[in-house]
C-alpha cells in the first residue's frame, strides 16, 4: 500500500529520515563524549525507543509516570521522569515502578522531597533524584543556589534516595533567534555548572533539540535529553532545521476548494494538534513549504494557496509537516511507517494518553 491509499487523516513516518535523525544525534553525543538520554515524550513509541537504544542511548527520558510505566513494561530499565511527582496515588505507583526499573525523578522543593522520602521507604531499591534548575524557561526548577544546596543536603540525609545530578530544560531557546541559540545555551550551561558544584554532583543533564548541538560542545554538560529531533517539525524548520529532516507528517485529503487561493483538508486540530509555529501556522505541506495550514477547526485545516493558486483539487492527498511533532503524535493511535512511497509497518503510539 502506498501512502496515497491510507485512510486520512493519519500520522506517517518516513523511515529513512527517522533513521538519519537518530544516527545524527547519536553521533553528536558520541563524538562529544556525552550520554544521550532521549526524551520519549515526542514519539511515545516503543519501537523508536528501541532504535535509540541500539544506537547507544544510555536510557530514556519521559514526562509522566504513566509513560515510564509503559516503557518499563517494554523492558527499559533506566528511566528519568523529568517531572515532579506529587500526590499519594502517584507516589505509590512510583514505589512500585522503582521495584521494576532504575528510576530517577525530578526535585525542586522540600514538599516534593517529603513525598519522595515517604515513597522511598516503600520502594524495594533506591530512587534516583535529579535536582531541577530553572535556567531561563521559567517553568519549574529551583531558582537559587542556596535552595538547591539545601535540597541536596536533605536528600543525602534521607534513606532510599540517591542524588545523581542536576537537570534543566532550556526551553527558552525556542524563543531565541537562530543566531542567538548558542549564546543562550552557553549561559544555561554555565549556570548548570555552578549548581552542580554547589550540590556536589557530577551529572549535568540538559534537554532541547535546537540546543543539543551547542550543549554537546560544552565541557561541563554530561547528558543530552533532546526529544523532537527524531521527527523535527515546522518549529524546528523555523529555527534552522532542514525540511528534509522532517520525518513525521500527517496525510490528509483535500475535501474542498472554495477558491483558487485556498483549500480545505480533513485534518484539523484533532489531527495536527492545536500548536502553532512562530509564524502562527499549524504546519506546512511537505515538498511545498509555501503552502501552509494557516488556520484550523477541529476537523478542517485551511491551506493558503496564494503562492500557487489552483494547484490542489478535491481528492488530492497531501502530507503536512505539523508545527509541533510531540503534540501531533499524541493525537494518533498509530504511526504508519513508510519506505519511499510504500507503507512497510505500523507502530502503536503505546504511551499515548498516559497523562498521569
Amino acid at each position: 500500500m502506498t501512502w496515497h491509499a491510507l485512510p486520512t487523516p493519519c500520522a506517517v513516518v518516513d523511515h529513512d529520515a527517522l533513521q538519519n535523525n537518530l544516527r545524527e544525534m547519536a553521533s553528536v553525543a558520541s563524538l562529544n563524549g556525552k550520554a544521550l538520554r532521549p526524551h520519549a515524550k515526542t514519539h511515545k513509541c516503543v519501537e523508536i525507543a528501541r532504535m535509540q537504544r541500539e544506537l547507544g542511548a544510555r536510557g530514556i527520558t519521559v514526562a509522566k509516570l504513566g509513560e515510564a510505566e509503559v516503557f518499563a513494561e517494554a523492558g527499559f530499565d533506566d528511566i528519568l521522569i523529568a517531572n515532579l511527582i506529587v500526590g499519594a496515588d502517584k507516589l505509590a505507583r512510583l514505589a512500585n515502578l522503582a521495584g521494576r526499573a532504575d528510576i530517577t525523578v525530578g526535585l525542586d522543593s522540600n514538599e516534593v522531597l517529603d513525598g519522595l522520602a515517604r515513597c522511598a521507604r516503600q520502594a524495594r531499591r533506591p530512587i534516583g533524584v535529579y535536582i531541577e534548575v530553572d535556567t531561563g524557561h521559567h517553568r519549574t526548577g529551583v531558582r537559587s543556589i542556596s535552595d538547591a544546596e539545601c535540597l541536596a543536603r536533605r536528600c543525602r540525609a534521607l534513606p532510599g534516595l540517591d542524588i545523581r545530578g542536576v537537570y534543566t530544560h532550556e526551553g527558552h531557546v525556542y524563543k531565541a533567534a537562530p543566531d542567538r541559540i548558542e549564546e543562550a545555551c552557553r549561559l544555561a550551561a554555565d549556570t548548570m555548572a555552578e549548581y552542580a558544584a554547589a550540590c556536589g554532583v557530577q551529572a549535568v543533564s540538559v534537554g532541547s533539540t535546537p540546543g543539543a548541538r551547542y550543549m554537546a560542545s560544552m565541557p561541563t554538560v554530561t547528558e543530552l535529553r533532546p526529544g523532537n529531533y527524531v521527527f523535527h517539525d515546522g518549529t524546528q524548520v523555523r529555527l534552522g532545521a532542514s525540511p528534509a529532516a522532517c520525518a513525521l507528517t500527517v496525510t490528509a485529503t483535500v475535501i474542498a476548494t472554495p477558491s483558487e487561493g485556498e483549500a480545505f483538508v480533513d485534518a484539523g486540530s484533532k489531527a495536527l494538534s492545536g500548536d502553532r509555529d512562530s509564524h502562527g501556522n499549524y504546519g506546512f505541506m511537505l515538498g511545498e513549504s509555501s503552502i501552509v495550514v494557516d488556520w484550523c477547526s477541529e476537523e478542517h485545516g485551511h491551506l493558503d494557496l496564494s503562492q500557487c493558486p489552483g494547484c490542489l483539487r478535491i481528492g488530492d492527498r497531501v502530507r503536512i509537516v505539523p508545527a509541533h511533532a510531540c503534540t501531533c503524535v499524541n493525537c494518533h493511535d498509530r504511526l504508519h511507517i513508510l519506505e519511499g512511497e510504500s507503507q512497510v509497518d505500523t507502530w502503536p503510539v503505546a504511551a499515548r494518553g498516559r497523562l498521569t
